[in-house]
């Protein structure tokens, strides 16, 4: 029973670690998601002006990060299956918007979202992919809730690509 218990305390701690908040950079961040991604073929343009403060949960926001361009890689690679010459492109852009928001823009020219897609994209156990759970934008929308941030995704449709807006606020 005290291995059960011990199990329990261990995995309680490790969930406070993952959540505890603390100040990082933004870019730092952006660049350890982008470290654990694999690339192929893709070309990144990534403009983010150093020194923008973020408070929150790190471990969570590098894990939504993740979430999000590994979502961008995949569309990217549809796209590219359906047409061979095609160049995949991600832009990763952060503005500040005011002295306190700032706003993290992921784009990316992949195989797009349809409307009716696009409506249920935040809804537990929704996907359009074949693997996919469906928790992946739901524990997104629950992260950015912890930054006090909101997120907003566009598409065009078919092959137009998404853009997903974030907007955060500083820590200064």
């Amino acid at each position: 029973a005290s291995h059960i218990k011990a199990t329990i305390n261990s995995y309680q701690d490790s969930r406070r670690a993952t959540q505890e908040k603390q100040h990082f950079e933004l870019h730092e961040a952006i660049h350890s998601a982008m470290a654990m991604l694999v690339l192929n073929q893709v070309s990144v343009t990534l403009d983010c002006p150093k020194f923008i403060d973020i408070y929150g949960p790190h471990n969570l926001f590098i894990q939504m990060l993740l979430n999000l361009l590994k979502n961008s890689i995949e569309a990217m690679q549809q796209r590219y299956l359906e047409e061979p010459g095609f160049q995949p492109m991600l832009f990763i852009q952060v503005k500040t918007t005011t002295a306190s928001t700032i706003n993290l823009v992921i784009t990316d020219n992949g195989c797009g979202i349809s409307e009716q897609a696009l409506n249920k994209l935040f809804e537990q156990g929704y996907t359009s992919k074949e693997t996919g759970s469906g928790l992946g934008l739901g524990s997104v929308a629950r992260t950015l809730a912890l930054f006090n941030g909101g997120i907003d995704i566009t598409s065009s449709g078919r092959n137009q690509g998404t853009s997903i807006h974030i907007s955060l606020p500083t820590s200064y």
